[in-house]
C-alpha cells in the first residue's frame, strides 16, 4: 500500500512538472520573445520620434519647418555627387594635390542602394547608388592618409574596403597601396 502511495505522488508530481514545463515553453518563452521584440521596436520608434521632434522645433510653424526640413535636404544631396564620374575625378584631382601616383582606378557599374524591405532608397526623387571603385596608388604613407582625411572632406560618404600596403622595393620610403572606395551617389 506504501508503495501504491509513492507512485501517485511521483504520477502527481509528474503531472505537475509537465504542466509548468509546457507552460514555460508554450506561452512563457514565446511571449517573452514577443515583449522582447515590442521592447527593440519600441526604442526604434522612442528614437525616429525624438529625430522627429530635433527637426520640429515647437516654437515654429509648419511652414517654417517645412523650410528648414527642405534646407537640411537640400544641403545633404549637396554634399552626395550626382554622377560617378564626379567622384572619380575628385578622388584623381586629391591624389595629384598630394603628389600619389595614382597606377589604377577602375570603377564597376552602380548599384542602387536598398532598405530592409529591398526598396530603392530614394530622397526628394533621386535614387541613392553605391558605386565601388577599386584604386591603386604609389606614395608616402603621410600622403596616403592626407589624401584619405581630404577625400572625407571632399566626398563625405564614402567606406574603404580591403586596404592593402605593401613596401614598394624599387623606391624607398615609398609605398604601394591599394584599397575599394564604396561611394555613394544620389541620381
Amino acid at each position: 500500500m506504501m508503495c501504491k502511495d509513492y507512485k501517485k505522488i511521483f504520477a502527481y508530481f509528474g503531472v505537475m512538472f509537465a504542466v509548468v514545463f509546457m507552460a514555460i515553453f508554450f506561452w512563457y518563452l514565446p511571449l517573452e520573445r514577443d515583449v522582447a521584440a515590442k521592447r527593440v521596436e519600441l526604442v526604434m520608434m522612442q528614437a525616429k520620434i525624438e529625430a522627429l521632434d530635433s527637426l520640429m522645433e515647437n516654437d515654429k510653424s509648419i511652414a517654417e519647418r517645412v523650410h528648414i526640413f527642405r534646407d537640411r535636404v537640400s544641403a545633404l544631396k549637396a554634399k552626395f555627387p550626382t554622377q560617378e564620374k564626379e567622384a572619380l575625378k575628385t578622388i584623381a584631382k586629391t591624389a595629384g594635390q598630394l603628389k600619389l601616383a595614382v597606377t589604377l582606378m577602375q570603377s564597376q557599374p552602380a548599384i542602387d542602394v536598398v532598405d530592409e524591405l529591398n526598396q530603392p532608397f530614394v530622397v526628394e526623387g533621386l535614387t541613392c547608388r553605391s558605386v565601388v571603385v577599386a584604386v591603386e596608388m604609389k606614395g608616402s604613407f603621410k600622403n596616403v592618409m592626407a589624401f584619405i582625411d581630404r577625400l572625407e572632406t571632399q566626398l563625405p560618404y564614402f567606406t574603404i574596403r580591403r586596404f592593402v600596403i605593401i613596401r614598394d622595393t624599387q623606391m624607398p620610403g615609398q609605398l604601394i597601396i591599394s584599397f575599394e572606395l564604396n561611394i555613394y551617389l544620389l541620381s
